[in-house]
């Protein structure tokens, strides 16, 4: 069978970019097909005279696997669950590609029950506040923290900055100290820093995160397991009340755990009102850490969770 141009119009001709085309033999145009006297299932392989491949499910059905939208409501339940998740944890768990778990991330995102974060994503009541917004919240609080830490920093050391409102307040109190060494992941910071006339700065280099103005991913994380440095103060989501440290995302938990092990004496530095807050994941190896530096005493009940982990609170 083919098709042959014509002129001529009747009952097996079919219009097609302008031209009449005519099929030739039998008509079998009671399904309301075009009549082509070739079964139907190979009507796919034919146009023009090109055969065009046949799809898998002419044949077979596909491996049984769960739909998206079941996947979609499986994914949100351990969201839900942990707090937040990887794309590559949806990978492994639901046999798909990286591709397919982003864009069923990015579904989810759209019904406004998650945030994406970079590499997954979070419950949507679990995402830290933009940069701006946090730098006019408790400013004499992360005043005090900024005193108290600077008060630990000696002329010549190496110190490694994390990014946040918090640090930058501790930032702002180094100016008398001389010959210091900076390493941060903070724009700002290292803007700030960068004009004192004996500072080395120094950024961690990755992705920037406008949000965090800071850089961030898989590049901060491997030039920090190659720092060594004195001193480090590192911000964090929370203090549950069980004591232990948390972060809103697994990136950034991981990279603060980084931070805490680069140190001689590694310092988490939390204002008191992230006290008996759990952000959805714990940063693993705060028992490294030299000390915790807030602005008041703890509740009772966190200070002896933070006693038993043996972190000592600096109150500025």
């Amino acid at each position: 069978m083919f098709w042959r141009a014509s002129s001529f119009g009747g009952a097996n001709n079919r219009r097609m970019g302008g031209v009449t085309l005519a099929a030739s033999g039998p008509d079998q145009s009671d399904q309301g097909n075009c009549s082509t006297g070739v079964p139907r299932e190979r009507f796919g392989r034919l146009a023009f005279g090109l055969q065009l491949p046949e799809t898998a499910s002419m044949h077979e059905n596909p491996p049984s696997r769960p739909l998206a939208p079941q996947r979609q409501d499986a994914i949100l339940n351990r969201i839900e669950s942990d707090g937040a998740i990887l794309v590559t944890d949806i990978a492994q768990q639901f046999g798909i590609s990286s591709e397919t778990a982003r864009r069923d991330l990015k579904a989810l995102a759209l019904r406004g029950v998650v945030e994406l974060t970079h590499g997954g994503a979070v419950r949507a009541s679990m995402v830290e506040p933009e940069l701006a917004s946090r730098s006019v919240r408790n400013t004499e609080a992360k005043a005090r923290i900024g005193r108290r830490a600077a008060t630990l920093v000696s002329d010549g050391m190496v110190v490694l900055l994390d990014a946040g409102s918090t640090t930058s307040a501790i930032a702002a109190m180094l100016g008398k100290r001389r010959g210091l060494t900076v390493i941060t992941t903070s724009l700002p910071i290292a803007r700030d820093l960068c004009r004192h006339d004996s500072f080395r700065v120094q950024i961690a280099g990755g992705t920037i995160n406008p949000s965090d103005e800071a850089a961030e991913g898989p590049e901060v994380m491997a030039s920090l397991a190659r720092f060594r440095v004195d001193i480090a103060f590192v911000s964090a989501g929370g203090v549950a009340s069980d004591g232990s440290v948390t972060d809103f995302t697994p990136f950034g938990a991981e990279t603060r755990g980084l931070m805490i092990a680069a140190a001689h004496r590694g310092y988490f530095v939390i204002d008191a009102s992230k006290f008996g807050v759990r952000t959805p994941c714990r940063i693993i190896g705060q028992d490294r850490a030299a000390g915790l530096i807030t602005d008041s005493t703890p509740p009772a009940t966190i200070a002896r969770a933070l006693e038993a982990r043996n972190l000592p609170v600096l109150s500025g």
